[in-house]
């Protein structure tokens, strides 16, 4: 998709869900999320990122991934707004 971007269009193409993926492999979430595969593991051992059995290879849900990524900011949110300001 932002591929078309780099190739000169000027129009941010709009999000097809019939193209989207609906799991992706470990390497398309580190570098969506932009963490180390041992951070990745550490999600997923502790629990909050699950992933899907495929056979032998493990995938992660797309839309569970999207909605890890805004738990989080909305904890991030909470915290700055109970936090006392700096002075």
């Amino acid at each position: 998709m932002l591929g078309n971007l780099w190739q000169g269009e000027e129009t941010i193409p709009e999000r097809n869900s019939a193209m989207e993926e609906l799991l992706l492999r470990e390497e398309e979430v580190r570098q969506a999320l932009k963490i180390s595969r041992t951070s990745l593991w550490r999600l997923v051992r502790s629990g909050q990122l699950p992933v899907v059995r495929i056979g032998r290879s493990l995938r992660f849900s797309n839309d569970v991934v999207r909605a890890w990524v805004a738990d989080q900011v909305e904890m991030t949110n909470e915290s700055n707004r109970t936090q006392a300001p700096r002075r």
